[in-house]
């Protein structure tokens, strides 16, 4: 799933979603453009799954552990930590933590 935002003709941010289980989305990407961040952009993607797909109870993501800007982001909107893993083909996942 391919959701984005737009504030009026210009692109100003996406995000997109996997689904793993039924009611269980992975976020694999959300992008806000630097300029327009801090405007509660990147919250009403994240969440938009939501709306879209009413019958999704949690959106899982893989932060990197280095990423205290996103962490802090992702803590501030409600994620907590969680114990998962997900097998990435460019990443050690040892370098990543799961939120939920």
């Amino acid at each position: 799933v391919w959701v984005q935002a737009f504030d009026g003709d210009k692109l100003v941010g996406w995000a997109t979603f996997l689904f793993e289980e039924e009611n269980k989305a992975y976020m694999n990407l959300l992008v806000v453009d630097p300029e327009e961040q801090g405007k509660g952009i990147g919250k009403q993607l994240v969440f938009s799954i939501y709306s879209l797909y009413p019958h999704v109870d949690e959106i899982r993501l893989l932060l990197r552990k280095v990423n205290v800007k996103g962490r802090q982001f992702y803590e501030h909107i409600g994620f907590t930590d969680f114990d998962y893993q997900r097998k990435d083909n460019f990443v050690d996942v040892s370098l990543l933590t799961g939120l939920h």
